[in-house]
């Protein structure tokens, strides 16, 4: 299951939007596949008390999504669900900046782990915590983790995925921004099976 350098492009005869229930499986194949990233950020900062291995471990999973786009055109959930991005007009394999455009809402709430990770290391309370119910009883009394503010930032990518509800073609607003379709991609038969 090796990723493709130069997927053909879809038919206009072959377009199918992906449906919702595949983008949903999608994503949590996805999630799947960054969670060790947000184990060991979690382990990193309970444990070792390493703002750089954190922020590492944040970068790592926010990069999956538009580096794996912008190579090959899906993430390896999306290539298990059989979808694939492709730009709206050509459908062809998506561009990298439409790979980091489509990123926008993610990046968004990136940031703000970003910003909250430094301030977590900014608060001297950090170094009493020793296990992880003591780091989610800091998280959940730390000033930022009833910020209106951040929490809106974390919801951008849920605003922007809402529009693939009402969508015709199931476009999210990262989706239309991008200039991007997500389709359902023909399964591909084994070799010497009729």
């Amino acid at each position: 299951m090796l990723p493709e350098d130069n997927p053909p492009p879809v038919s206009d005869a072959d377009l199918r939007t992906a449906s919702l229930r595949n983008r949903l499986f999608a994503y949590l194949l996805d999630r799947l596949f960054v969670l060790p990233f947000s184990i060991g950020m979690v382990y990193v900062v309970v444990y070792l008390k390493s703002l750089p291995l954190a922020l590492l471990c944040i970068l790592a999973d926010a990069l999956y999504k538009p580096l794996l786009e912008g190579l090959y055109g899906y993430t390896w959930g999306k290539k298990l669900m059989h979808l694939r991005v492709t730009d709206r007009k050509s459908h062809q394999k998506i561009s990298w900046n439409q790979s980091f455009l489509r990123y926008t809402p993610w990046a968004i709430a990136v940031y703000a782990s970003v910003f909250v990770m430094v301030r977590y290391f900014q608060t001297p309370e950090l170094l009493e915590v020793t296990d992880v119910p003591a780091y989610l009883e800091f998280m959940g009394s730390h000033p930022l983790s009833n910020n209106f503010l951040i929490g809106v930032l974390n919801s951008a990518w849920l605003f922007a995925i809402m529009w693939i509800f009402t969508d015709p073609l199931r476009q999210g607003l990262h989706d239309k921004l991008a200039g991007t379709l997500v389709v359902q991609v023909p399964e591909e038969k084994p070799v010497g099976w009729g």
